[in-house]
């Protein structure tokens, strides 16, 4: 910040009141705003800027209740595009300007105080401008503002496609979303493999250098913003009208996407996701090209799908909140968890109250389990959150059972919890004016049981995890499954189906086991959820891995490869079992169940007078998901212990 600049005299709010800016006329150029105090109670008329704040070096001088006020360049390019394209008439929020960015007790205070409040702050917002910033190539940047209105068009002449003319009083099926995008995605693989110019084209082409502007747009530092997921994501009615199957009026977005002159919106940047995802499948493209476009497309991806969750109005347990944040950027680690807070429970937000002012980065990630542990049904499925990493102890300042969210685990994918299984649409649809958008609603149920008592006895003592436990077994081999080459492990499972009246535990193949094993057991949807029990994989895919691609015809069986093999590897038991472990398991480390646990875990003593086992992390063992190790207590062939996890 500018060192010439006094302090700004911030006023105290109370406990429902934000600041707003009300602009003024420049003042030889400089911006001018009125800072004004309005309650949210009141439902006030202003827009919310979503933005990156960049770094701290240079910075520009607005005036403030005719106070120099010094900003970062990021927002000040913001507030100059703001003033040039008229998109804001009335109020802003601001935070960087709006809240006190102080580092005394009092900024402290209301920091933690307004961040209880950033949720409503966002959804009451008329309109919300998210900045991704400018771009460095302006003449692609105006290819792709052009390409995105082509796309539009060709989506909407897809969706009169499926929506024809019809008499009001005669019913018509619904047209589910996955029709539509089939068939988008059918027409793009048709322009392309038909050599049609219309989608892309070779290097140099307006359609090329439109793709280079797109992907600058997702490749903008916002997407990576952890606080993105809150301001963005604000739940709309996804409302096209149509009279007759006339398309009359469209769904308009009140959150509109800013980089440079380019502004575009929720739907046109869901039709480019769509087209991308296809352009992966098909020959005669730039592969290179194409995968780098695959990769910038990933974090809007994300974004995408959680909008559509919470439009939907799906409930999201506070650890799938946090695991969306965790790949995030912020500057202080503790918005790992209180970002999220905007959008759990009023549960989770009593529990857990924000406080800047004297609560450590420790402290905050131990009350996410510690929630998690005071719960009517404890759960330990926090525990899936962490994986062992070995380094020195004095570089981790963390118990190894406790998730770490600033280390954003690229590697680690939590084994799912929950099914999300579809409810069906209603066959018929008698209406004059039809508002269908074909997104089927759902109902979760769990996907694993491998322990059926709650965490009673679990809790946290000193930085220690005290659990209940039943041994189950010691791992044998480990086998890699990056790229799922694992012609050896299937090799040995050969050999023991060869062997007379040799079956699985399960009563099935070795070999059948193994394909269950490497995706968990669990089939997706085309939405990355698992949405049923029974996932197997084709035994061919396994024996062919130089063309594993090939054999895959069905896509969401690399989704489900890639989940089970999210910083898992295959492993072997001591008791023959066939399993997915923790990537840093050893030979030797033991399998529990924990009472509280949905799945099992891996232990591990790293010397005989260690007191207390390590964590290393989760683990799907094919055929003792669903009760069987509670099994073994009830016959006796199994007991309860206490454990210490340090």
């Amino acid at each position: 910040m500018d060192e010439s600049c006094d302090p700004f005299p911030y006023q105290a709010l109370g406990p429902s009141e934000i600041r707003v800016l009300k602009p003024r006329a420049a003042t030889s150029g400089t911006f001018s705003f009125d800072l004004v105090v309005k309650d949210l109670s009141t439902k006030p008329r202003y827009a919310a800027l979503s933005y990156t704040w960049g770094p701290p070096g240079n910075t520009h001088n607005i005036i403030l209740n005719g106070q120099l006020f010094p900003v970062r360049q990021n927002l000040h390019d913001a507030l100059a595009q703001l003033a040039k394209s008229r998109l804001i008439d009335n109020y802003i929020w601001i935070d960087a300007i709006c809240i006190n960015q102080g580092e005394d007790e009092v900024a402290l205070k209301e920091r933690s105080s307004q961040i209880v409040l950033m949720k409503q702050v966002y959804e009451q917002a008329k309109k919300i401008v998210v900045w991704l910033g400018k771009p460095e190539n302006k003449l692609n940047n105006h290819s792709a503002a052009k390409k995105l209105r082509e796309f539009s068009d060709f989506h909407r002449r897809v969706i009169l496609k499926w929506n024809p003319y019809r008499p009001w009083i005669k019913p018509t099926a619904p047209v589910s979303h996955e029709t539509i995008v089939a068939d988008l995605r059918a027409q793009v693989k048709d322009s392309v493999e038909s050599g049609r110019k219309d989608v892309l084209d070779k290097v140099g082409s307006y359609s090329y250098n439109a793709w280079l502007g797109i992907s600058e747009l997702l490749k903008s530092p916002w997407w990576g913003r952890t606080w993105i997921f809150q301001e963005a994501t604000v739940p709309e009615s996804l409302t096209t009208i149509f009279i007759s199957g006339i398309w009359v009026k469209k769904f308009k977005s009140k959150v509109a996407f800013i980089f440079g002159d380019l502004e575009t919106e929720w739907n046109e940047l869901g039709i480019v996701s769509v087209i991308i995802l296809e352009l992966l499948y098909c020959g005669n493209t730039d592969k290179a090209f194409v995968a780098g476009l695959g990769r910038d497309s990933l974090p809007y991806n994300g974004l995408a799908e959680f909008r559509s969750q919470r439009i939907l109005d799906t409930r999201h347990d506070f650890l799938e909140l946090i695991y969306l944040f965790r790949h995030t950027d912020c500057f202080d680690p503790r918005d790992k968890v209180y970002a999220p807070l905007g959008l759990a429970t009023d549960v989770v937000r009593k529990a857990i109250i924000p406080d800047y002012a004297s609560k450590t980065t420790l402290q905050v990630y131990l009350e996410v389990p510690q929630f998690y542990l005071a719960q009517p049904t404890p759960t330990l499925d926090f525990l899936g959150h962490t994986i062992y990493i070995e380094q020195p102890t004095s570089d981790n300042p963390f118990p190894s059972w406790l998730p770490n969210w600033s280390d954003k685990a690229e590697h680690l994918k939590p084994i799912p919890k929950s099914i999300f299984r579809a409810l069906p649409l209603p066959g018929k649809i008698y209406a004059p004016i039809d508002r269908r958008v074909g997104v089927p609603d759902t109902e979760m149920v769990p996907a694993f049981n491998a322990s059926d008592t709650p965490a009673y006895t679990a809790f946290i003592l000193e930085n220690e995890l005290h659990v209940s436990a039943i041994f189950v077994d010691i791992i044998k081999h480990n086998f890699p499954t990056d790229p799922f080459k694992v012609e050896s492990l299937h090799e040995v499972l050969r050999q023991w189906d060869a062997e007379p009246n040799s079956l699985y535990a399960t009563g099935e193949t070795f070999v059948d086991a193994l394909c269950s094993t490497l995706v968990m057991d669990l089939e997706f949807d085309f939405r990355e959820r698992a949405c049923a029990r029974g996932g197997k994989l084709d035994s061919r895919s396994i024996a062919d891995t130089d063309n594993l691609d090939s054999t895959l015809i069905d896509k969401t069986r690399h989704v489900a490869m890639g989940m089970a093999a999210g910083g898992r590897t295959v492993a072997i038991t001591e008791g023959g079992y066939v399993g997915m472990v923790p990537s840093t398991a050893r030979s030797g480390d033991s399998i529990w169940a924990l009472l509280g646990g949905s799945v099992l875990y891996t232990l591990r003593k790293e010397h005989a007078c260690q007191e207390g086992y390590t964590f290393i992390g989760e683990v799907y063992l094919h055929g003792l998901m669903d009760g069987e190790v509670m099994k073994r207590v009830a016959a006796g062939t199994g007991e309860i212990e206490s454990l210490v996890i340090i």
